[in-house]
């Protein structure tokens, strides 16, 4: 049964390589495992030189590169109101848009998608049937079609509800959630369309697609995308491995560093830890994978990691959900509620300024933050809450910038 378990973890990070789609067919709070979208990760074929990514330093870095300049002040988070729902782009492509431009896919692409054009989009595709990444983009696109028909059947219950959101919730605020459920199905019904003339007039064997890969194609990515249902975890490290030492990008580092610290294995664990430390500003969803060793593998071995939250810290830093909720738990347990009041204040002005906007879950993660935003102070002094709330300006002001750019609500 562990073994079992731990292969589902393996394909999952494997999959997560070339994108963050199972953040939006499972969990939409965070992508999990490896799908970028920062300033330093858009040119994933580009060799790179590595940089120590310890904590002082990448802090230092990210304070540096993403404080809001002094002639734009910040506006204070007590000022931050609900984003107007006409100002609010609803992309309901973000996570295929992120992965599109990690496997450098060219933009056009995820363009004709957006358009309701997927045999546009799929004859470039197609064009190149030996070329590992766009067998994997069109991978992606085919399962995203069947994906949206669960989208659409969930947006319609939403939408259907007579009594929707919690009474913690203003007039306004229910019928902000109200108009966004109906437009993201508008979109949602509009996309489930274009797949329904697309698999009318287009039928794409995924499995002679990925036979036709394996038998065309020798490198190391194009035998692990073909065969990536099948493959063993020692086999799946070894391509990795491979495709890593033939060219080194960020992209490959990145995910080599995920895959061998979903691992077992002391020495895998132990390569694992030292490619994530030499990756320069690691973005959340590998942030997210090293605290999962950290909670559980990454315990039995002596590691040069650092506390756990540590790197809960910087995933809070970019606006993680999954991060800023776990450290604030944290943060209680250990009686520093101050802290954890600042840290969902920075969520909660991220969740008004409308940055996760595409999660399912996005009106209850917004009642949930501002109910327990109101228990938190309702423990707490007006002086604890007054140095909570500057706590929070101080963050918001470090580290609001890089947040949206990540969350692309910039």
């Amino acid at each position: 049964m562990r073994f079992k378990h731990q292969k589902i973890i393996i394909v999952f990070a494997l999959i997560s390589i070339f994108g963050a789609y199972f953040w939006y067919l499972f969990d939409k709070e965070q992508p999990t495992f490896v799908s970028s979208t920062s300033s330093e990760s858009k040119t994933p074929d580009v060799p790179l030189r590595y940089e120590q990514a310890n904590p002082e330093t990448s802090h230092q870095k990210k304070v540096k590169d993403t404080t809001t300049p002094q002639d734009e002040p910040t506006l204070p988070i007590e000022q931050i109101d609900l984003i107007d729902i006409n100002e609010l782009n609803i992309d309901e492509f973000r996570d295929l848009s992120q992965i599109f431009d990690e496997l450098a896919i060219p933009p056009a692409v995820i363009l004709l998608i957006k358009n309701g054009d997927l045999l546009g989009a799929s004859s470039i595709l197609l064009s190149e049937p030996n070329n590992p990444k766009f067998h994997l983009a069109l991978e992606l696109m085919t399962i995203t079609c069947s994906a949206m028909s669960y989208e659409e059947k969930f947006l319609a219950t939403e939408v259907s509800q007579e009594e929707k959101g919690s009474q913690i919730l203003t007039k306004q605020e229910k019928s902000f959630f109200d108009e966004l459920s109906k437009r993201r199905l508008a979109q949602t019904q509009f996309f489930n369309q274009s797949c329904d003339d697309f698999k009318r007039a287009e039928v794409i064997d995924i499995e002679q697609k990925r036979n036709t890969l394996l038998s065309t194609n020798e490198s190391p990515l194009a035998q692990l995308v073909s065969q990536m249902s099948t493959l063993k975890q020692n086999d799946i490290i070894r391509l990795m491995r491979e495709a890593h030492d033939q060219q080194p990008t960020r992209f490959t580092h990145k995910n080599l560093a995920a895959i061998l610290l979903t691992s077992e294995n002391e020495n895998d664990l132990n390569q694992g830890i030292e490619l994530f430390l030499s990756l320069n500003n690691p973005e959340p969803d590998i942030i997210q994978t090293v605290v999962h060793c950290l909670e559980n593998q990454c315990r039995e071995i002596q590691h040069n990691l650092g506390e756990l939250d540590t790197w809960l810290k910087k995933g809070a830093e970019y606006g993680s959900p999954k991060a800023i909720q776990k450290l604030s738990d944290r943060l209680i347990l250990d009686e520093q509620p101050e802290q954890a009041l600042a840290w969902q204040e920075f969520e909660f002005a991220l969740l008004k300024l409308g940055c996760y906007k595409s999660i399912n879950n996005y009106e209850q993660t917004y009642t949930r933050t501002k109910s327990e935003l109101n228990g938190l102070k309702a423990n707490l002094t007006e002086e604890q809450i007054s140095q909570a709330m500057a706590a929070a300006n101080r963050q918001f002001d470090d580290f609001s910038a890089q947040s949206k750019r990540w969350l692309q609500c910039e």
